[in-house]
C-alpha cells in the first residue's frame, strides 16, 4: 500500500533552499554617506529576481544586480552602498519567509512597493479584517531603526502590527526567521485585541 505524503508548505521549501546560503557583510561602518541618502528600493530588486516563490536569490546575485541597476540609474553605488544593501538582504529573506508562512493561513497576504515605502512589509486580508505587518528583528539597533522609520511614515489606513523576531527564535542556516506558529499566533492575538471576531 502506498502512503501519500502531505505536501510540504512553501515556507518549509524556502527554509530548505536557504539552509546552504552564505551571508557576506561588507564593512560595518553605519555612519557614512550611504546611510543617509535615498537608494533604489532593495525589496523591488529582490522580488524581481524571484522565479520560483520558494527560491530566494542568493545574496551575491542580489547585490550584483542591485549595484548594476543603481549605476545605470545614476545613483550612488560604492562600497558603502554595497555594505548597506548586503545588510538589508537577510531582512528581505525574513520577510519573504513570513509572507509564505502567513499565506499558509491567510491566502490574501500581499506585499507592495508602495506599502513597503510606507513602513508596511505585508498586508493580510482575512474574514476578520485587514491589517498591516511591519517585520523586524528584536535587537536594539533594529528597534531604533524601526522607530526612526515610523516617525517619517504616514498613518496606515488599517491597524499595523509590528512583529519582532527574537535572535535565534527560528534559525535556518545563517538566517534568523520568524517562528511560523508564533507569527500566526501573533496575528490572531492582534485581531482578538482589536475585538475582531468571525
Amino acid at each position: 500500500m502506498r502512503v501519500s505524503r502531505l505536501p510540504v508548505p512553501p515556507y518549509r521549501e524556502l527554509e530548505e533552499t536557504i539552509r546552504s546560503y552564505h551571508l557576506d557583510f561588507i564593512g560595518s561602518d553605519h555612519s557614512g554617506e550611504a546611510e543617509h541618502v535615498s537608494l533604489l528600493p532593495a525589496s523591488e530588486v529582490y522580488y524581481q529576481l524571484i522565479d520560483d516563490p520558494t527560491v530566494p536569490p542568493q545574496q551575491s546575485a542580489f547585490l550584483a544586480v542591485y549595484l548594476d541597476r543603481a549605476l545605470k540609474a545614476g545613483r550612488l553605488a560604492n562600497v558603502a552602498v554595497a555594505s548597506r544593501v548586503a545588510r538589508a538582504y537577510p531582512s528581505l529573506v525574513r520577510q519573504h519567509h513570513a509572507e509564505l508562512v502567513l499565506r499558509s493561513a491567510f491566502p490574501w497576504t500581499f506585499r507592495s512597493q508602495a506599502a513597503d515605502q510606507n513602513g508596511v512589509d505585508l498586508v493580510v486580508i482575512s474574514d476578520r479584517g485587514t491589517i498591516g505587518l511591519a517585520l523586524s528583528v528584536n535587537t536594539e539597533a533594529a528597534r531604533a531603526h524601526a522607530f526612526m522609520k515610523a516617525q517619517r511614515q504616514p498613518k496606515t489606513p488599517f491597524p499595523l502590527l509590528t512583529v519582532y523576531c527574537d535572535p535565534y527564535e527560528h534559525v535556518v542556516g545563517s538566517f534568523w526567521l520568524h517562528e511560523p506558529q508564533l507569527l500566526l499566533r501573533r496575528v490572531d492575538e492582534f485581531c482578538d485585541d482589536l475585538g475582531w471576531t468571525l
